[in-house]
């Protein structure tokens, strides 16, 4: 068996703005994007239901509680898996494991222990010199004070649609959600975005920000909320690596080197209507939670070298076949997803094996024409007989740019 590995990264932007309930003229509205702070509920979420519908629904409050706190001037620096901070008004507290700390060099790592108010456990292990840093209160699970949820869209981009760049892998899917009415004045201070429609259904919400200022709602005016999840996919351009399979290579192969690269981005979409859709052809094959029909794996003689990400070429020639992946038990926190498939003694034997990928398995023409989500391509053919049986694994790992 062997594991390829795949790889999307997560970043929130949001607006606000009020508007007349009854003209729907905009009364106000925030000039540049803000950032958000995607949850860990909300990342581990991942694992079970595709993006699109992480964020179906806006969510807004009252709370005032910070999503990330600075340190000030209280430095920490890290060696292996310990955290250790000077003294000073800063401290740990057993309330922060699960929350992320971040320094000025980009370097991050998730609090899993408290041992004092000046040293936690973390992981990953790593060095880090000790310099200022912040902590992002990643364990949130929801606003402080919930008042509203909408899943009310303004249809049509650019309030609402799907933006696809293929040059940098980049996926824009954007809803803007219109909350009901107000009957007198709400001082809004806190939004979010759920994946369930009920009002303080507990652990649904996917990320959360506390606004610059508080936004004034007046009766007869709507507060109005726009956010953009953005998805960066990877590898879009041939990585090349050696396979590690028991049993190979078999001469006259002499290795297992390879090429692998996604071809689409493979994930779930916003229609301009706010409802879920889909990239046409690849489908959602490379979301970490399909299997069966959206996301199909296939080993097929064809070496026809790997095109441009954006296009594919069909794969389903004489001797291909498939074989339904099983999806690899998700550990918490962890926010790596394993699909693994078994082609048995029956399947592939073949003395040409070239290809082997994922994709949606349209009938017939499956990982045909636009179908392919990711590929991989052997520098030299590969065999299999009918006294063997072959498995790949492909992980899918997420992450979230903090904010």
């Amino acid at each position: 068996m062997s594991t390829y590995n795949l790889h999307q990264t997560a970043r929130g932007l949001y607006k606000v703005a009020v508007v007349d309930a009854l003209t729907k003229e905009v009364v106000w509205e925030q000039k540049d994007w803000g950032k958000n702070l995607i949850l860990n509920n909300g990342m581990d979420q991942v694992a079970s239901r595709v993006w699109e519908d992480c964020f179906r629904y806006g969510v807004a409050g009252t709370g005032v509680t910070p999503t990330n706190v600075s340190s000030g001037g209280v430095t920490a620096s890290q060696s292996g898996s310990t955290v250790t901070a000077t003294i000073g008004a800063f401290t740990f507290a057993a309330g922060d494991i699960g929350n992320m700390i971040q320094w000025p060099g980009g370097e991050e790592a998730r609090i899993t222990g408290f041992t004092n108010p000046q040293v936690v456990t973390v992981t990953p292990s790593q060095s880090v010199l000790s310099n200022t840093f912040t902590v992002f209160q990643t364990n949130q699970t929801g606003l402080v004070t919930e008042v509203k949820r909408s899943g009310t869209y303004l249809p049509n981009l650019p309030y609402t649609g799907t933006i696809v760049t293929t040059s940098s892998g980049l996926l824009q899917m954007r809803r803007t959600y219109d909350f009901t009415a107000e009957v007198g004045t709400v001082n809004y201070t806190e939004i979010g975005t759920a994946w369930s429609g009920t009002l303080n259904a507990s652990n649904t919400t996917f990320s959360r920000i506390l606004l610059p200022s508080p936004v004034a709602v007046n009766a007869g005016q709507q507060l109005r909320f726009v956010y953009e999840l953005q998805i960066t996919v990877g590898p879009i351009a041939p990585v090349s690596f050696s396979a590690a399979i028991s049993g190979w290579p078999v001469a006259p192969a002499t290795d297992t080197n390879a090429q692998q690269q996604l071809q689409f981005h493979g994930l779930s979409m916003v229609g301009t209507n706010g409802v879920g859709t889909s990239e046409i052809g690849a489908a959602e094959s490379n979301e970490p939670s399909t299997s069966g029909i959206n996301c199909t794996f296939f080993v097929s003689p064809s070496s026809t070298a790997i095109p441009p990400f954006g296009t594919t070429v069909n794969r389903n020639i004489a001797g291909a076949d498939v074989a339904s992946p099983s999806l690899v038990a998700y550990t918490p926190l962890s926010f790596t997803r394993d699909k693994t498939a078994t082609f048995n003694v029956a399947q592939i034997n073949r003395t040409d094996l070239r290809s082997l990928g994922a994709g949606f398995q349209s009938i017939p023409n499956f990982f045909a024409s636009r179908d392919t989500g990711i590929v991989v391509l052997f520098d030299q053919a590969q065999s299999k007989s009918n006294t063997q049986t072959l498995s790949f694994t492909f992980r899918y790992t997420w992450s979230r740019v903090l904010s």
